[in-house]
């Protein structure tokens, strides 16, 4: 399936103009809510296609109410009505099975009509994953049209085989059944190879058919692009040969643009001190230009460079191959600092520690130098191993540890459970892993007794719409709406929950802020809607619009050899160890990493050309040097730019639609062209509870604090050995700087401003801190300094039965749960 991107999803363009027609010759919304859909289904047996397709547009625009008729429609015996039936569900978001069912109608549809509109119907959804299916078929029987639209549909669907498709619709021009060298022929045009078939089109047009009026019309579009290219040569001869207006580039649409262009490259220095190259500048200077038109239209349009999209994937999918740890800078002795390894991961195996800072890797010496660039020499090939010389505050010379580098997962769940049997989920992402992570978490949970849930979507900035659908079906029944979205141009479309293995029955409360964002936003407005959770925090951010990343045909990846490898992660298909007995593979569990190749021939691998055509024909020999279709370091590549680093090509990331909620509500916030929020949007919880803030001074004197180590010395030295007091007081300590031994010498040795309570704060997150790194698994949130946390216990366990009293662990705030505050309004009243 088609993911959605961070923070920006991706929407399949089924808002063709038929459709868009279709829906508005209907009699009227009266007339639609009166139909009586197992009706428009018993009306589809035996139908015509085009009455199918207009029964079916009936059938969606019923919505929910249709879709029992139409799941029923995919077990009939007749193929026109699983069509009309399985394009409904597909137009209603239900996608699986009508792509199963359409699929399964080119194959065995004995009208090909039938075929030939089962496969539009998934090109006009934009199924791309139906691509490989589709090229499967290809060697089927097949009546001549199906097998044309099916190639046709290929190269639309997928650019991996347009070649081929391309040439197998030019070899269908030489059957001897000119209808289907006709039918080819126009496939060609569509796909505009306009001088193929141009011969083809010449004698088609005079035919008074529908293939013959498609046949003119293109031969006018041909005609029509020919005159524009005329057009613009021209107007360029015209400008060249004016010697006193400047060199402009073809398009006149942006004189500004144009002239500035030529003003830099007149009279512009700066860039020769920077050290730019040409090609290098060339290709910025039109990403940034790009890039501000598309800012301009809205905030969430914009280009994605090629540094973008790897850290956008990465924010989604974050995995890399290194050491494993949180890395900070710390800007006064220019040391790295490894801020915390990752629990069970190389460095924290070797006995590393949070704050060891890096003083050189493999002899490079590692002081004063970027944090990227460092990072990048503790990365490296899975397996390899990496000396990195250490220092630790107390010791009296460095060391080195030679670490094995492996495959990084950055876990995007973290879980615990609080006082009470309170579970706890903090989810930081919705990346392509947060589904399965969760499920892992929750069903432990339950096994350790959870009688309530708390959902933690603060700081979330959302991410692929799949996952939080996957997300939402764990606490909803069924295949429940989650949000829609339409657009000037894109019609509805519905997305539902997807009921996951096992569904969570107990009370949730979730808890959201004002960087709860997109997917995160969507969540949890559809607990709020179908009245499954309690929301407590802080209205959230409020980005309902939905974007769609488009490649580009000017920009293209630069060509690279693409070795098989290794990649360290576990891959369908590949053995493990399956420890938990769940019957799927579960990240942690050994596996057997193996070097694969992908079976196909794939451009430019080399090739035996058995019959000297200059091309690739199947069942040729040839050299599989393709593994996993991307460029990985190490491989050779053409720097077209002269970066000296490999890019892919930039895609375009723009708005195209807008986000509603299941009751109709729109989750957007608008604002004016100044950035003031003019019509206030987001989800607003049901207790408002505002987080603690520190004032400013008083961060400062931290800051001050924390730059001693004292802190650090007196948890070492003091709190690390007494196990049973380390343990209590990272659960909570009551908000008594008393239970601390020799807290009164700390506190004096310090001379600090702050009062000795926010000592006492300060002191009790460095000791979680160390407490993390002592019991090898990452803290949870801290509800003793946390009022949103300590609404949502309340709420959960009130839910759940249970008095917040009879729980000794939350006694320092039974009496004063946080209570709900006004929302101060911040849209322009008028």
């Amino acid at each position: 399936m088609i993911q959605s991107i961070p923070g920006c999803q991706t929407l399949r363009p089924v808002a063709k103009l038929l459709v868009m027609a279709a829906v508005l010759a209907l009699s009227g919304d009266l007339l639609i809510a009166q139909e009586d859909a197992a009706t428009l289904v018993k009306e589809m047996q035996g139908a015509p296609v085009a009455k199918v397709w207009t029964l079916s547009q009936k059938l969606i625009a019923l919505d929910e109410d249709g879709l029992d008729a139409a799941r029923a429609g995919l077990t009939s015996d007749d193929p026109a009505t699983r069509l009309g039936s399985g394009r409904a569900l597909l137009m209603l978001g239900e996608e699986d099975d009508a792509i199963q069912a359409l699929l399964a109608l080119v194959k065995t549809a004995k009208n090909p009509k039938i075929g030939v509109e089962a496969i539009n119907t998934l090109v006009e959804g934009d199924i791309v994953e139906a691509a490989a299916d589709l090229w499967k078929l290809r060697s089927a029987v097949l009546a001549p049209s199906v097998r044309i639209k099916l190639l046709w549909a290929a190269w639309k669907l997928s650019s991996q085989y347009r070649r081929e498709a391309s040439d197998a619709l030019k070899g269908i021009l030489s059957s001897s059944d000119p209808d289907t060298r006709f039918a080819a022929a126009l496939a060609l045009a569509d796909i505009d190879d306009f001088e193929t078939a141009l011969p083809y089109l010449q004698q088609l047009e005079e035919q008074p058919t529908e293939a013959g009026r498609q046949a003119k019309l293109y031969l006018k579009i041909r005609m029509l692009n020919k005159y524009l290219v005329l057009l613009s040569t021209q107007r360029k001869e015209k400008t060249e040969a004016t010697p006193s207006t400047p060199s402009k580039s073809n398009s006149e649409r942006f004189p500004l643009i144009n002239e500035a262009l030529d003003l830099i490259e007149q009279v512009h220095n700066e860039v020769k001190v920077q050290g730019w190259k040409t090609k290098e500048l060339e290709s910025f200077m039109e990403e940034e230009a790009v890039r501000g038109m598309l800012r301009a239209l809205d905030p969430h349009s914009s280009l994605f460079t090629a540094d973008e999209l790897e850290a956008w994937n990465y924010d989604l999918n974050p995995s890399y191959s290194g050491i494993g740890s949180y890395v900070q800078m710390d800007e006064d002795d220019g040391l790295l600092i490894l801020s915390q390894p990752m629990f069970k991961g190389p460095a924290w195996d070797v006995g590393i520690e949070s704050g060891d800072k890096v003083v050189s890797i493999d002899g490079w010496d590692a002081r004063g130098k970027e944090t990227e660039e460092i990072t990048s020499r503790l990365k490296g090939p899975v397996g390899s191993v990496v000396k990195v010389e250490i220092y630790r505050r107390g010791w009296a010379k460095t060391r080195t540890f030679e670490i094995v580098r492996r495959q990084i997962k950055i876990p995007t769940v973290v879980y615990g459970m609080l006082p009470g049997q309170v579970g706890y989920c903090r989810l930081i992402t919705f990346g392509g892993e947060t589904s399965n992570e969760l499920q892992q978490a929750l069903e432990q949970l339950e096994r350790d007794g959870m009688k309530a849930i708390i959902l933690d979507l603060r700081d979330n900035g959302g991410g692929y719409l799949a996952a939080a659908a996957a997300i939402a079906g764990k606490f909803l029944e069924g295949r429940k709406v989650i949000c829609y979205w339409e657009g000037k141009r894109i019609e509805r479309r519905y997305e539902r929950s997807e009921p996951g293995e096992k569904h969570f029955k107990e009370p949730l409360v979730i808890l959201v802020n004002g960087l709860t964002a997109s997917a995160s936003e969507i969540v949890s407005g559809a607990m709020r809607d179908h009245e499954r959770a309690t929301l407590v925090g802080t209205r959230t951010f409020g980005k309902g619009t939905v974007q769609r990343t488009l490649k580009l045909r000017s920009r293209k990846d630069e060509p690279f050899q693409d070795t098989p490898r290794k990649d360290g992660r576990w891959n369908r298909g590949e053995p493990f160890e399956d420890k938990n007995g769940n019957g799927r593979y579960d990240f942690g569990e050994p596996f057997t990493d193996q070097a694969s190749k992908n079976g196909r021939y794939d451009p430019p691998e080399k090739y035996t050309d058995a019959n000297d055509n200059g091309k690739y024909d199947e069942g040729e020999d040839f050299v599989d040097a393709n593994h996993n279709g991307s460029w990985d370091d190490g491989e050779e590549f053409v720097d077209l730019n002269e970066n000296e680093r490999y890019d892919p090509a930039p895609e375009i990331k723009i708005t195209i639609a807008r986000y509603y909620l299941p009751k109709g509500e729109c989750i957007h916030t608008e604002r004016d062209k100044n950035g003031k929020v003019i019509k206030e949007g987001g989800v607003l919880p049901d207790f408002v509870i505002k987080p603690r803030r520190l004032a400013g001074w008083k961060v400062e004197e931290m800051s001050k604090v924390l730059e001693t180590h004292k802190l650090r010395e007196y948890i070492q030295k003091t709190i690390v050995p007494n196990k049973a007091l380390f343990e209590e007081l990272t659960i909570t300590d009551d908000l008594d700087w008393k239970k601390y031994p020799e807290f009164d010498a700390l506190y004096a040795s310090l001379k600090t401003p702050l009062s000795k309570d926010d000592v006492r704060f300060l002191l009790r997150t460095r000791l979680r801190r160390a407490w993390a790194d002592h019991s090898g698994r990452p803290m949870i949130d801290d509800f003793q300094d946390d009022p949103q946390m300590q609404r949502a216990i309340y709420e959960a366990l009130r839910k759940a039965g249970v008095e917040l009293g009879s729980v000794p662990e939350y006694r320092i705030f039974k009496d004063s749960v946080p209570e709900p505050e006004p929302e101060k309004p911040t849209a322009k009243k008028k």
